[in-house]
């Protein structure tokens, strides 16, 4: 009983707990969500072009610093054309990761890697990279930007024994939502 009674004594000198009413309320939090939607033009070995449609799904990662935020994500491509080499119809399915870089350079970045399968059913190991602009300048709490640049994808198609990683080169244009950048 002589450690509660001291306990007590000890909590009436320290005086009144502080109200949390007058605290100020915290920041909101920025959005995590992310999406895109990038259709691209590809090119590789052959002459005709591959058309390329990215929908990419992602958690945006906490923030660092205060000029970038990074996304990481799937994204998952359907491509119709010849820039595939063995087949017209191609799939793909990357982990990616995605930040807009601020103001002054609006600069919008992909990266990530995975796997591709074509018609005849040959994995293609892939890494695929994007560098690019966003528009328009960013406003507090704007989440929605457009996106254009330039696409790499090397591939490997391990299935029909390649010897080399072949390159795809694009230009993408399309719109991503999020991630936010937190308020400075």
């Amino acid at each position: 009983m002589g450690w509660a009674a001291a306990a007590l004594a000890l909590a009436l000198a320290a005086g009144p707990a502080e109200s949390t009413a007058d605290a100020p309320e915290p920041a909101p939090a920025a959005g995590r969500f992310t999406f895109a939607l990038i259709p691209a033009l590809t090119f590789g070995v052959s002459p005709v072009p591959s058309g390329d449609h990215a929908l990419y799904f992602g958690r945006a990662l906490p923030q660092r610093d205060g000029k970038r935020r990074w996304a990481l994500g799937y994204q998952g491509t359907f491509s119709a054309g010849f820039a595939d080499r063995y087949a017209l119809l191609t799939h793909r399915h990357h982990v990616m990761a995605m930040t807009l870089e601020q103001a002054p350079r609006r600069l919008y970045a992909a990266a990530g890697g995975g796997v591709a399968i074509n018609g005849l059913f040959f994995p293609i190991i892939e890494a695929e990279g994007r560098v690019g602009f966003y528009f328009p300048r960013a406003r507090a709490g704007q989440r929605t930007r457009g996106v254009f640049g330039l696409l790499m994808r090397l591939g490997w198609n391990v299935g029909a024994r390649e010897l080399l990683p072949l390159p795809q080169l694009g230009l993408f244009i399309g719109f991503v939502v999020g991630p936010r950048q937190r308020p400075r």
